[in-house]
């Protein structure tokens, strides 16, 4: 009876880490982007840029893994394009422009 309970526990807990790690990837982002367009601190334009990039990278995230594995190349790719979405993102919230309306 203890082992099965015990294990029970580990499992739900297994469960709800991975699920915290999942939400916290795309979603917290996405989450990000919005506030700071609704403080007015990034435009329009800026957020749907931000977007659009994001949305790149995870179709590029796609492609990679379409053969099952993400070569050596494919990696560099892939942090390449992540370092430059958190640079521009980094550049659109602190270019002291702010939304007109």
């Amino acid at each position: 009876m203890k082992k099965i309970l015990f294990l029970g526990i580990i499992l739900t807990a297994l469960v709800s880490v991975s699920a915290s790690a999942q939400e916290a990837n795309g979603s917290n982002l996405r989450h990000r982007h919005e506030m700071r367009a609704q403080h007015g601190q990034i435009t329009r334009f800026e957020r749907r840029r931000l977007h659009h990039d994001q949305f790149r990278y995870h179709m590029a995230r796609r492609r990679a893994l379409r053969d099952g594995f993400i070569g050596r190349h494919e990696h560099r790719r892939l942090a390449w394009m992540r370092r430059h979405d958190h640079r521009e993102a980094f550049r659109f919230h602190h270019n002291n422009r702010r939304r007109v309306i």
